[in-house]
Formats: structure tokens, sequence, C-alpha cells
């Protein structure tokens, strides 16, 4: 039987948590193909700086943008 338990297990490298904050190089209309099931609750930041000149002030501003955020965790306001 597939459950949630065993997909996680066989995903390609099953980590102890999933992310909370994923820093996305490139336009917000891209959303990253990997990691789709460990992204379901994660927040996405996206950033139009490359990978090889991110700046410690660019991870700074993400973890700034992260921590203003309202996470539901797939709830909805009502």
């Amino acid at each position: 039987m597939i459950t949630e338990d065993t997909l996680s297990t066989a995903m390609h490298s099953p980590a102890l948590f999933d992310p909370d904050l994923i820093v996305v190089h490139g336009p917000a209309n891209k959303v990253p193909q990997s990691l789709m099931w460990e992204l379901g609750y994660s927040e996405l930041v996206f950033v139009d700086t490359p990978w090889r000149r991110l700046q410690s002030s660019d991870v700074q501003q993400a973890i700034s943008d992260f921590t203003t955020r309202e996470r539901r965790f797939g709830g909805i306001d009502v």
C-alpha cells in the first residue's frame, strides 16, 4: 500500500524535516520542479541574483522576507 510515509521514505533524498524556506533563483513564475513532495508547506522566496553571485545580504533579505509571512500550512482564512 502506498502511504505518505512510504512515499516520503522512497524519495531521492529523504530528509528528517521538510524545508521551511526555499530560495529560488529566477522569476516568480518558475516553481522548482525538484523536491515537489517536500515543498508542500515550504515558503518560496524568489531572488534575481544568480547562485554564483549570491551574497550573505541576499540570504539575510530572504530570511527577513520569510519571517514576515503568516504561515498557514495549507489552511485557509475563513
